[in-house]
């Protein structure tokens, strides 16, 4: 008899979670990083490569995960991931020293990925034809995220430790491993065809780059995307050094803004059943830039004043929630069997771009808000070069 599939809304939220574990892991022990340092007898610094580590490990852990969600299917390799981070979460909590922390970290985030991966691929077959209407309300469930983890995480370092976050993770873990387990319907057989020999994988990524929409649409989300961290990485020296928030005020804009992201997406939803999702994202990365431009131009070398400045940047965010969902579900879209493959490919691709933009706010810090600004709208202005060789639909 076959298993029934679940419904709709306990699919999506299903999801959203899985897709935001690998993130939540990291906002949620960000605040602790002092009490981390005490703890294990060590410098702040120090607790920073346990951070390194995990971007390295999501970098890798998605372009692993990818084949094998192609040959094996979704959910069993998805329930591994999931016990997997239950041990790695466990051995971070456990951890005696800094050294055993940063290694666990990484097997944190390479396990986490199965579901950042699995999630993306699960729409693809579950949701073929209202992919971006279903990324949109993952964003719902996404955002969420970085507005609540950091508060959370804080709350539980002070009140309980700072193990006390990653015993959180272990829980959060185990229960998604056993809601997949239990929502989740079976897989379909081996698909023998998907060889997951090192050369193999390879040139299965290497075609993926070959394909136009994948290419074009991939690059276009991916480059909006690192426009946003290029904000994240800047916007502490802007919004308290520049523009004199305290650290209280400067967490509400921040979840202000996180909240313009996830209008953007819920905007997104009646958007795309009247407008096709190329156009939508075509207009919206042109607004984009430009908000980004307006940015650079009038905060940075024309003096805008702090609050239209802020006004800007949420806009930027309010469109980037628009942006994303649309190019996702674009740039996955001729692809079914190979879904795992380019979603893995694309959420590599994602953390490369944002860790160069990142890294280029840094470098070029000058005391003004115009490296922010125009990474931002560098970025974007990368995006809509790639949406110019974007194929037509008929």
């Amino acid at each position: 008899m076959p298993q029934a599939q679940p419904g709709r809304r306990t699919l999506i939220v299903l999801l959203g979670g899985l897709s935001a574990i690998a993130p939540f892991c990291i906002d949620t022990y960000l605040p602790a990083f002092g009490a981390i340092a005490s703890g294990l007898g060590t410098t702040v610094p120090r607790v920073g490569l346990s951070l390194s580590s995990y971007f390295l490990g999501i970098c890798l852990g998605q372009l692993a995960y990818g084949p094998v969600l192609d040959r094996f299917g979704r959910k069993r390799p998805l329930l591994w991931g999931m016990a997997t981070l239950v041990v790695a979460s466990l051995g971070c909590a456990l951890a005696p020293n800094i050294e055993v922390l940063i290694v666990w970290r990484f097997i944190q985030a390479v396990a986490g990925c199965a579901g950042m991966v699995a999630s993306r691929a699960l729409v693809m077959d579950f949701f073929p034809l209202e992919a971006s209407r279903i990324f949109s309300s993952l964003m719902l469930v996404m955002g969420v995220a970085p507005i609540l983890a950091p508060s959370l995480g804080g709350w539980m370092g002070i009140h309980f430790g700072w193990r006390s976050i990653f015993h959180f993770h272990t829980l959060l873990a185990l229960g998604l491993a056993l809601a997949s387990w239990r929502i989740l319907p079976g897989d379909r057989r081996d698909d023998t065809s998907f060889s997951l020999h090192p050369w193999k994988v390879l040139a299965g990524y290497g075609a993926l780059f070959r394909e136009r929409t994948f290419l074009s649409y991939s690059m276009a989300g991916n480059w909006g995307l690192a426009g946003l961290l290029a904000y994240i990485a800047g916007s502490p020296f802007v919004y308290m050094k520049l523009f004199g928030l305290s650290e209280a005020q400067y967490a509400w804009v921040f979840g202000l803004n996180s909240a313009a992201l996830i209008l953007g997406s819920q905007i997104n939803i009646p958007l795309v059943k009247r407008i096709s999702a190329e156009r939508i994202t075509r207009v919206s990365l042109v607004v984009q830039f430009l908000l980004a431009l307006l940015l650079a131009l009038a905060g940075g070398w024309f003096g805008l004043p702090p609050l239209p400045c802020m006004g800007l940047v949420a806009l930027y965010l309010l469109t980037q929630g628009i942006v994303a969902p649309n190019a996702s579900a674009l740039s996955l879209q001729p692809f079914r069997q190979q879904a795992g493959s380019a979603a893995a490919l694309s959420g590599a691709l994602q953390m490369a771009f944002s860790a160069l933009a990142s890294a280029l706010v840094v470098g070029f810090h000058d005391g003004t808000l115009r490296p922010m600004a125009i990474a931002m709208s560098g970025c974007t202005a990368v995006g809509v070069l790639f949406l110019l060789v974007a194929p037509k639909r008929p």
